[in-house]
């Protein structure tokens, strides 16, 4: 079923999936299934998203890279030399955040309600909410 969701909805999907199957706990077959497939799917599609996140703001994040490991900066140097950095590269953090907010259509599995385990908390149940289907 395809489903439409903004680059960063699918970013926060995906993260809930990992915490989820990182957990080290048991997960049941259908559900496991479900969780491993709609994390390939999207990942697919994310691999579009950090290449976008790349060309926006690789400098950048190559720079703060460089300010974070001069060992020769005290802390508030550091943090002035990452404010500049910010204010440098503003355009590029705007164009980011337009881009996360624009809107994919994925083809994911739907899981079904029935097949959640259990221990899963509101949290992560709420995260995987538009994959679930009653």
């Amino acid at each position: 079923m395809k489903i439409k969701m903004t680059h960063n909805q699918a970013r926060e999907i995906v993260m809930a999936i990992n915490a989820i199957m990182g957990s080290g706990e048991k997960l049941p077959g259908k559900f496991n299934y479900a969780v491993t497939k709609n994390s390939r799917l999207i990942k697919s599609e994310l691999d579009g998203s950090n290449a976008a996140r790349e060309s926006f703001l690789g400098e950048c994040d190559k720079e703060a890279g460089e300010v974070r490991k001069n060992k020769g900066l005290g802390a508030e140097e550091k943090q002035a030399q990452l404010e500049a950095l910010n204010e440098k590269y503003k355009g590029d953090f705007d164009k980011w955040l337009k881009f996360l907010e624009e809107e994919v259509e994925i083809e994911l599995h739907k899981i079904k309600v029935t097949d959640l385990p259990d221990t899963l908390t509101t949290a992560q149940v709420g995260m995987l909410f538009p994959l679930l289907e009653e």
